[in-house]
Formats: C-alpha cells, structure tokens, sequence
C-alpha cells in the first residue's frame, strides 16, 4: 500500500521580505491541520523560510521587477521534500560560494559543529550561509543545489517518524 498521506504547496512568489515570513507561516498554518506534532511543523517552516530569505538575498532580480521565485514543500509518508528556485548570476561568486559552502557543511562531523561554526562567524563576514546550516542541525535534512541556466534550485530532504497524522 503507498504512502497514506501527500501534500504538495508549490509557489510562485517574489523577492520581498516579508514573502518569507508569510509563506513560513502558511505552510506552518496547513501542515498543523494535518500533523499532531506543531513542533515538526514549525521546524519545517523553519526550514523554508531559511531558504526563502537566502533566495532573496543572494536571488538575481535585475532582469525584471516581476521576477518570482518557487518555493515548494512535498510531504510523502516520513518524507519532506523542501525545494526553493531563484534566479542568479550563474558565473556570480555567490553561487559559487553557495556550493562550496553545502560542500563544507557536508564535511563536518556534525551539523552542530558546522551550524555552531558558522554562528560565531555570524555577522563578520558577508554571505555566511547560517541559515543553511541551521536548516540541516535542526531539521537533520541533508541539502543540495543544482544549477540550470540561470537558476539555481536548493533542496532539502528530510526523514522524520515525527510526520503522524492527526487522529491516527
């Protein structure tokens, strides 16, 4: 028997700040009508709103004031597939050091040490990628990117037991 439960948001919005609170807490809103434990939900929401604002931080939106990104959450049974595509400067330093920076953290013993890491350098340097880390030490998702012309796609997946159903 397949998964007894899926649910997909995808998004067209754009790069404003304030997109990225009210899509965290929207998806928050309807994933708490389905799952018991809010503390997951949240923690989800955690994680898009990270990607999101770094979508707009580090997004190219010179080409058009009607520039939109995607955010989107795929829930399948444990699994969360959290996907956020922006467009960039495909030969800009920024993407660059976006994946050099998923590399690093991948490479560290753990996501603490790597979020705890990044933390003290919080604030002294430029394009620290915190959140990214924060995303992976809370959630224990593991992430990635893929590059395609000039977007770039930020994934995280996360396996959880925490994923129960109301009224089951």
């Amino acid at each position: 028997m397949g998964d007894p439960f899926k649910f997909a948001i995808d998004v067209p919005i754009g790069p404003d700040w304030k997109n990225a609170s009210r899509l965290r807490d929207g998806i928050v809103n309807c994933l708490g009508c389905v799952f018991e434990d809010i503390d997951y939900c949240l923690t989800i929401g955690m994680a898009v709103g990270e990607l999101v604002e770094n979508a707009i931080k580090y997004g190219d939106w010179s080409k058009s004031k009607n520039s939109s990104f995607t955010a989107r959450v795929h829930v399948s049974g444990s699994s969360v597939i959290i996907e956020v595509s922006n467009p960039v400067r495909s030969k800009s330093g920024s993407v660059d050091d976006l994946f050099a920076t998923l590399e690093w953290i991948r490479n560290q013993p753990t996501a603490l040490g790597a979020y705890q890491s990044l933390l003290q350098k919080a604030g002294t340097e430029d394009g620290s990628h915190l959140g990214l880390a924060r995303i992976c030490y809370e959630t224990g998702a593991q992430l990635d990117a893929s590059l395609e012309g000039d977007v770039i796609r930020i994934r995280g997946f996360l396996s959880s037991t925490r994923a129960q159903l109301v009224g089951q």
